[in-house]
């Protein structure tokens, strides 16, 4: 398991749309870990619970980590219960950070695009490209007023006036119209959010003239398949184990008592990847990129499975 900080939440506010502001700082009160705008934490909620939270506050701060969480009636149990049982003064362990979602730094122009909740790594992303002096720009979209749950905090910050706001229940927000083409290929669009919304921004770009190189997403939920037939995992130290319809890898090795580390448990963060020594996988994550899937040299453990009857497979 990798190194964890000794946090205490400092901050813990509701917003606007079922949404908290949550501040941690460390236990002792000294300087947190750096962190890079984009980047997210690993919270430790409960027994075998971890969750992956994007950072929003600036870049720049070294005394808090500050997360926009929303209680989602939907989730999987880690949204829900940060937003009803925690509070201020109780411990927390959380990861150091990890960037997943880059900012390019020295592009020439940024279109920050967050939907919902997906605004959160992109407020530190703009924090960062303010900082800079950079041109950016930030928009915001929700359904309405009242689930605007950053819009004060984006009204006061530093880079207001890069910012608008989109209620979709007035207009739909549209690339083309709100944004436009790309101004040449030294500009770089971010977009995070919903999977739809996402889905939509994205092909929006591509019909508009945006390269694949230029645009840059981050999903915080994803459907997880582990249907399939039955299939056998070797580990390096040469023993087997079976992998029934229905359970992933991980949750297999972690029952036959093998350290694995897990956190979004969708395939989107990348924190349990192994190394396949032999055998096909079947990639249903959405972290690798084409090139490492096509070279099935990795497999992300939570959530792919296997065309071949047997994976051998290598994580430590």
């Amino acid at each position: 398991m990798s190194v964890q900080l000794d946090m205490i939440v400092t901050v813990y506010e509701p917003l606007a749309g079922d949404v908290w502001i949550i501040d941690l700082e460390r236990h002792d009160g000294a300087a947190l870990p750096e962190f890079e705008a984009g980047a997210h934490v690993d919270l430790f909620i409960g027994p075998e619970m971890v969750r992956p939270y994007s950072l929003c506050n600036s870049p720049a701060e070294r005394h808090r980590y500050q997360f926009g969480i929303l209680k989602d009636p939907i989730s999987r149990g880690g949204s829900d219960l940060i937003c009803t049982q925690w509070g201020v003064g109780m411990p927390v362990r959380a990861s150091f950070p990890r960037n997943l979602f880059p900012l390019k730094e020295d592009a020439a122009h940024s279109i920050l695009i967050g939907g919902g909740i997906g605004i959160t790594p992109l407020i530190a992303m703009a924090h960062r490209l303010a900082a800079l002096g950079r041109s950016f720009e930030l928009h915001y979209c929700v359904r309405d007023q009242g689930k605007a749950a950053f819009q004060t905090k984006i009204a006061d910050s530093i880079f207001a006036a890069n910012a608008r706001v989109h209620f979709s229940a007035e207009r739909r927000f549209c690339l083309a119209d709100d944004v436009g083409h790309p101004l040449d290929n030294q500009t770089h669009l971010y977009v995070c959010g919903p999977t739809g919304f996402m889905e939509q921004v994205i092909d929006d770009a591509y019909a508009s003239g945006w390269g694949e190189s230029q645009v840059h997403s981050e999903q915080f939920t994803a459907e997880t398949d582990l249907t399939g037939a039955p299939f056998t995992v070797q580990l390096a130290d040469g023993k087997s184990f079976e992998v029934p319809g229905g359970r992933s890898i991980a949750s297999c090795l972690i029952d036959a008592g093998y350290d694995i580390e897990i956190s979004c448990e969708q395939g989107i963060c990348g924190t349990c990847i192994a190394d396949v020594l032999e055998g096909l996988p079947d990639h249903r994550d959405h972290y690798l990129t084409e090139d490492e899937r096509n070279s099935n040299q990795l497999i992300t453990m939570c959530c792919s499975r296997s065309l071949s009857k047997t994976l051998i497979l290598d994580f430590q």
